[in-house]
């Protein structure tokens, strides 16, 4: 966090350790983030992603607990729970206009919102930026026409978003270098595929998806 900070950033995303994922209890998790946020020069966002942190639970009362502290100012939580999204996001303990909830996942962004939360922090947003601000802000409205184009929407988003359930970091990877001509999908680190798994047969199995969200994000450029 002291790094990002120098190098200009506002806010830092910390993700609990998960190597002592078993054994690990709540209150090492608070104690955790504690430390973190008491040596933060930037305030930081708990990040809860169990599918990279070897299932490591992150519990809402834990989460409302880290919510009083001065210098943790919201979360990011990437799993599909909308229950837990919700027993956080609409706690009376959690001060809402501090502490903001974001989902990981545009696949639920439309009733993520509706159970409270900010918006989401997606890694699809960096091939389809438009078409997932454009969610997010149909999220906010309750205009009939805008209620439909919200469902479509958002059907095509959870559609689009089963290539990264699938194939997570690689697949952003991947679709952010053959979408938008940024960087390329062999650049990870080991041990993750040094480009999509299946290759051209596994990204063309998801063309017809990818290419209704392009027409989305092309609407949207043009308009």
């Amino acid at each position: 966090m002291i790094e990002a900070g120098e190098a200009g950033a506002r806010w830092g995303l910390c993700l609990a350790p998960g190597f002592n994922a078993a054994a690990t209890a709540q209150e090492g998790i608070v104690a955790w983030f504690t430390a973190v946020a008491d040596r933060s020069p930037i305030p930081i966002l708990v990040y809860h992603y169990p599918g990279v942190s070897n299932g490591l639970d992150v519990s809402p009362a834990t989460l409302v607990a880290l919510s009083k502290h001065a210098n943790i100012v919201g979360c990011k939580l990437s799993h599909g729970d909308l229950s837990h999204l919700a027993q956080v996001a609409l706690d009376p303990a959690v001060d809402r206009a501090r502490f903001r909830v974001f989902t990981g996942l545009g696949q639920v962004l439309a009733p993520a919102t509706a159970a409270g939360c900010a918006g989401a922090v997606d890694g699809s947003a960096n091939f389809f930026p438009r078409a997932l601000v454009r969610l997010h802000e149909l999220c906010s409205r309750r205009d009939e026409v805008e209620l439909e184009e919200r469902a479509r929407l958002q059907f095509r988003v959870s559609a689009m978003e089963e290539l990264l359930v699938r194939h997570g970091l690689v697949a952003v990877k991947e679709a952010v270098y053959r979408l938008r001509g940024f960087g390329h999908p062999t650049a990870v680190r080991p041990p993750l595929a040094r480009g999509l798994p299946g290759g051209e047969a596994e990204w063309a199995h998801w063309g017809r998806v990818l290419g209704a969200m392009e027409e989305v994000e092309s609407a949207l450029a043009d308009g």
